[in-house]
């Protein structure tokens, strides 16, 4: 029978564990001594040549410095059983140090296999992150979770070196998750419902995001051949895109050969010599950090029969466009044609809880936009208003989660954006599989921007509105939407940022504290407002165009698509954001 030892309040880390260590002397001691890995793998390699030597200080260093109070816990109980510290710094980073082991002379005449009966997921040797936090760590962070919500940003702001599944339980909201995490911050949930879930020691819905190995001992023979079918798949991860791409084809080859920004200008641009490492570094580090988006985007340009490229370069047009004004390429164009302008009134009090959005564009984007509804591996679906040819959606979406956004372009000066970061169009594609409104905040925090953007992030459930101004250099703004209507044009309103004075931006933003905002009437009245015939609110051309309203009502929980000034209200579409409804449409 295993024992049970009530340990504290204890004065800090280091107390705990001494305690725990002292209590326990005898089989940390027994443990270490019987443990073939121990002896055989990881204490040869520690003291193999200065190279281990320094990866161990490495690694310990960084998670004394993350998890000050966890390092004295572990300290203390090599102190309290007498144990030398190294072998218990060894044994608590066993998998991210065999990892390495492999790599070296150690293992010759040992099998590492002898560790597979864990509990653990088994990604190829080149998905492990040498530096990153080790599991053990981590686990023990989420003994302190206050709910469920509180987990996943622990395991989420944890930067893993080995993947990991972890079964969330929340007895108080009787919810049960299962999370599926790889190094490169990369995760995946699934939420537990009706239908039971059986899970061993392979990637079952993030297996499309990491190369792993198959694990014939993981695999009950009866649901064998599926799993296998299932992990064989590799077209799983972008093929719904795919079809995107297929179904919208001349909508999406009609869109290129009419966007003179990208042949004017990203075109050329891309290919002069001084682009290329820019390009490369930028498609790279996208790539890296969101694979299985940048696997939807090759899936549209295969599925429509364009150049890779031109879909890269649309998607990445805010990102680019800024460097392209510092080459001879912008002697002859406008680089301000490219903006695209929305305008956002937001209001959550007794009476309503509303967010209204103009969708402006380019002219190129008139009659090249559509709908994508997707139903992810997981059980996730969403709602996504796309732009010919971009990932879904760099404009306004939802979720079967009750969670939604809208968009606004914000306008920092060159010396405030960063080459080769994380683009806005994979930022806001990750948004479309956030749960809640924690989750999408942490996404749009962990993410280093390139150029800043404006999200309006709209929760149903919680009956929440948030406005979330980012910058490069991981600047985040969030204005909490009140009773008073706040209204975002494009430009930043409370992250200190230096920005252009957007003439359009200021005006919209002037004409919007004189008009009425009392009624979801008045909100539509005001986005349909063209009094300022240079800048409206509405636009019609000859450079930016409004494409659609969309309302979303919290309390309603729908979303409202309106075609044409909002003030007459020609409504297209009306789409149930309630969990309960939302696959039934």
């Amino acid at each position: 029978m295993v024992e049970i030892f009530e340990v504290g309040p204890c004065e800090n880390g280091y107390q705990m564990g001494f305690l725990i260590g002292q209590r326990f002397s005898n089989p940390i001691r027994n443990r270490v001594s019987k443990d073939i890995i121990l002896q055989n793998q990881t204490r040869p390699f520690a003291q193999s040549s200065p190279e281990s030597e320094q990866f161990i200080t490495t690694l310990s260093d960084k998670h004394r410095n993350k998890f000050p109070g966890y390092w004295d816990e572990l300290l203390g109980t090599a102190e309290g059983s007498g144990v030398p510290v190294l072998d218990i710094i060894l044994v608590n980073f066993r998998k991210e140090i065999l990892a390495l082991i492999s790599k070296t002379q150690i293992d010759s005449n040992v099998v590492i296999n002898v560790d597979t009966p864990e509990d653990d997921l088994a990604p190829m040797k080149d998905e492990i992150a040498a530096d990153g936090i080790g599991r053990n760590f981590i686990s023990r962070g989420l003994l302190e979770a206050t709910d469920i919500d509180d987990a996943l940003p622990r395991i989420r702001s944890s930067e893993a070196s080995v993947g990991h599944n972890y079964n969330l339980i929340d007895v108080k909201k009787r919810r049960i998750l299962n999370v599926e995490t790889a190094s490169r911050n990369r995760v995946s949930f699934r939420h537990i419902v009706a239908s039971p879930f059986f899970h061993t020691n392979m990637y079952l819905h993030l297996h499309d995001q990491v190369h792993q190995v198959k694990d014939e001992h993981s695999i009950p023979k009866e649901i064998k051949d599926d799993i296998l079918s299932l992990l064989g798949d590799t077209s799983d991860a972008k093929y719904p895109i795919y079809r995107e791409g297929q179904r919208f084809s001349n909508l999406i080859r009609s869109r290129l050969s009419r966007d003179l920004i990208l042949q004017n200008q990203l075109r050329p641009f891309v290919q002069s010599p001084e682009s290329h490492r820019f390009i490369e570094t930028l498609s790279k580090n996208n790539r890296n950090r969101f694979p299985r988006y940048w696997d939807e985007l090759l899936g549209t340009a295969e599925g429509s029969g364009v150049p890779a490229l031109d879909i890269i370069l649309i998607n990445f047009r805010k990102e680019i466009l800024p460097f392209v004004s510092k080459t001879k390429i912008s002697s002859n164009v406008n680089v301000d044609a490219a903006e695209d302008d929305c305008s956002d009134v937001l209001v959550v009090n007794d009476s309503m809880a509303i967010a209204a959005h103009n969708e402006d564009a380019n002219v190129a984007l008139v009659g090249h936009t559509y709908l994508i509804k997707s139903i992810l591996s997981n059980g996730l679906s969403f709602m996504a208003y796309t732009y010919a040819g971009e990932l879904p959606s760099c404009a306004f979406g939802f979720n079967s989660h009750g969670l939604g956004f809208t968009l606004n372009s914000v306008p920092p000066v060159e010396d405030e954006i960063v080459g080769g970061g994380i683009g806005r169009n994979f930022i806001s594609r990750d948004l479309l599989e956030a749960i809640d409104i924690d989750d999408a905040l942490l996404r749009i925090r962990s993410s280093e921007v390139s150029v800043g953007h404006s999200y309006n992030l709209i929760d149903v459930k919680r009956r929440q509105i948030l406005n979330v101004e980012t910058a490069s250099k991981n600047r985040v703004s969030i204005h909490n939407i009140e009773p008073t209507p706040f209204f975002h044009a494009n430009m930043y309103l409370h992250l200190k940022v230096q920005q252009v004075q957007d003439e359009s931006s200021i005006s919209r933003q002037k004409r919007a504290t004189v008009l009425p905002k009392g009624s979801k009437d008045d909100f539509l009245s005001l986005l349909g407002d063209t009094n300022d015939a240079k800048y409206p609110v509405y636009m019609t051309g000859p450079t930016l165009y409004t494409l659609c309203t969309a309302v979303i009502d919290l309390d309603e929980q729908t979303l409202t698509i309106i075609e044409g000034n909002p003030k007459k209200g020609q409504v297209s579409h009306v789409f149930s954001i309630s969990s309960e409804d939302f696959m039934a449409q």
